[in-house]
């Protein structure tokens, strides 16, 4: 076969054996003069054929990234295949963090999604129906071979598995399927954020929904926002017989890996594959064979709306529009490295003739992304609000950033020293939302109290000068928020009159007040009210506005004690850990 395929192809050698653990599995990489690329023999002539039809049409067409097919020998079952960059997400090491993982498993539905569409149909009920006969006479088969490592409670769940997916209507989307999808197939490529499929022997003409079911039954169970962000990245909103169908799907799939199992005798393979069936018998339990569902899980669209405050509709509008496509790749990059407790990995700032309109819509996908993952927006922060801070920092408007519930910490809090490495700490007075009325000016805030407060700037980038544009698509550089004492009274006049004093281990190093501020904090909250756009995040009862610094902003450091003082006697307090600890940390 070697001397056949340097016939056809020319002299190369190869570099690695790269198949599976596995006898059936068989991939070597070649080199030749110019380039590499893979050799695969197929396990069987249905795989062969499956993958080779799908790498000639579907996939170039979906246009997501995936070998190229360079050649092909149907004789030999060989595919030769060009190299995708990237690590296999299964075995990546170190793993990602959570951040990356996110958008991994968002990349991994737009993939998905850009390969379903180039093949999909709905509705076809006489094209379905063979293909769920099919699943339940293998699953019958298999059920069989499995009966002695079956419980009574598990043969049950399988029989209502069966009764549910053929009714199942609303999840027969036809389409080509990938077969076997999930992150063994899937490659990550660091340098430019891009994840790759690949392994379509598996393919065939199928449900939809079955692509989806290996992380239904591995993953969104314990990582509700990897599946959130999977949905948002597919475009799919699950109905709740979407729900019971993928229920239904796993149970009847997992008994393909207990009976290999069994007949092959690897326990590993019966324990993996009883433990997807538990997942699928547990969820159709919860969510009933048949029926509504009384709380059926959100699809990531409503998920979103209701974190934003908007309708559905707009936010489905917004988040299809071209502008937002077209910033996407920007906002996936930025929030690839999130501002937590880890010191933050500098990157290039976007250009610096971005819009500010563009800026702003990064920061609402930034957001998007933080409320798929759990986080829920509290408020806002307002930058940038005196002329002095403004000169420090190279930018001649203010801007605003959104500020969540993971962002707020409690006076006296001892943080990471990574928190404080390339960072900034400022002190601010914090308003409470009771309400927002309509005024003939625009927006006014009825304030429910207020209180003194530290912001920890933190940015993703690798240095703090920049456009207005740029900042707001760091969500304005804010890090976390330190709550403080409250104020005795939030009326213009009060709040016009607090000054204070910030000492670092009880020496002086700033001192300011509420005059700083163009217009006062009054000036800072109705300039917020009045530059939100349509799609923002509307503010409720309870949240926060950050009105911007009351004195000069000071650089800090790990082991760094910083209290802030106001006239009327109010404390608040902020420490970081010594710089030991940031060694410790350290990979």
């Amino acid at each position: 076969m070697t001397e056949r395929l340097r016939a056809e192809l020319g002299d190369f050698v190869v570099v690695a054996d790269t198949s599976w653990p596995r006898q059936s599995s068989r991939v070597w990489l070649a080199r030749w003069p110019t380039h590499e690329a893979y050799v695969k023999i197929s396990p069987s002539e249905e795989s062969f054929a499956r993958e080779r039809a799908a790498l000639r049409s579907t996939v170039p067409a979906a246009g997501v990234a995936a070998p190229s097919l360079l050649a092909s020998f149907p004789e030999l079952r060989v595919l030769v295949l060009t190299v995708v960059p990237g690590l296999v997400v299964r075995t990546m090491s170190p793993a990602p963090d959570r951040s990356t993982e996110r958008e991994i498993h968002w990349q991994a539905g737009a993939t998905l999604a850009a390969v379903h569409r180039q093949h999909q149909a709905r509705d076809h009920g006489d094209e379905v129906d063979p293909i769920l006969e099919s699943v339940l006479c293998l699953s019958t088969v298999r059920e069989e071979l499995s009966r002695r490592v079956l419980t009574v409670a598990q043969r049950h769940g399988i029989a209502r598995a069966r009764e549910t997916l053929a009714s199942s209507a609303s999840a027969r989307w036809l389409t080509l399927t990938h077969g076997d999808f999930q992150p063994r197939n899937w490659l990550w490529s660091e340098p430019d954020s891009q994840l790759g499929l690949i392994d379509f022997e598996a393919s065939h003409v199928g449900l939809a929904l079955e692509d989806f079911a290996w992380l239904f039954a591995t993953v969104w169970r314990d990582r509700p926002d990897l599946r959130a962000s999977f949905l948002h990245g597919y475009g799919a909103v699950l109905t709740p017989r979407d729900e019971r169908f993928l229920a239904a799907f796993t149970i009847l799939g997992s008994l393909e890996h207990v009976a290999d199992g069994v007949r092959l005798q690897i326990p590993l393979k019966v324990e993996n594959g009883l433990r997807a069936l538990e997942v699928g018998v547990q969820a159709l339990e919860t969510l009933g064979a048949s029926g509504p569902t009384p709380q059926p899980p959100s699809g990531a669209l409503e998920v979103i709306a209701s974190g934003l405050g908007h309708p559905p509709a707009e936010v489905r509008e917004w988040l299809l529009s071209p502008r937002v496509r077209h910033v996407a790749p920007l906002a996936r990059r930025l929030r690839s490295t999130a501002k937590d407790d880890a010191a933050v990995t500098a990157h290039a700032p976007p250009p610096a003739d971005l819009p500010l309109s563009a800026g702003y819509d990064v920061q609402r996908l930034t957001t998007c992304a933080r409320i798929l993952s759990g986080a829920v927006p509290v408020g806002y922060k307002v930058g940038l609000t005196s002329e002095a801070v403004r000169r420090q920092f190279g930018i001649d408007t203010p801007d605003r950033g959104v500020i969540f519930d993971q962002d707020l910490v409690p006076t006296g809090t001892t943080l990471p020293a990574s928190a404080a490495v390339g960072a900034k700490l400022e002190v601010e007075i914090a308003l409470v939302v009771e309400r927002v009325e309509r005024s003939g000016e625009g927006w006014t805030l009825v304030p429910r109290g207020g209180f003194l407060c530290f912001e920890i700037l933190r940015t993703r980038y690798c240095s703090w000068q920049g456009t207005v544009a740029q900042s707001v698509a760091d969500n304005a550089a804010l890090g976390t928020v330190v709550v403080g004492p409250p104020l005795a009274s939030v009326d213009a006049p009060a709040l016009l009159r607090t000054a204070v004093t910030v000492r670092r281990a009880g020496a002086e190093v700033a001192r300011g007040g509420a005059t700083e501020l163009d217009g006062g904090p009054w000036g800072s909250a109705r300039w917020l009210l009045n530059s939100l756009g349509a799609v923002d995040r509307r503010l409720q009862p309870g949240d926060v506005i950050l009105t911007g610094a009351l004195a000069p902003v000071i650089d800090i450091a790990p082991g760094d004690e910083i209290e802030a003082v106001s006239d009327d006697g109010g404390v608040i307090r902020v420490a970081f850990a010594g710089e030991s600890s940031v060694q410790e940390g350290a990979p």
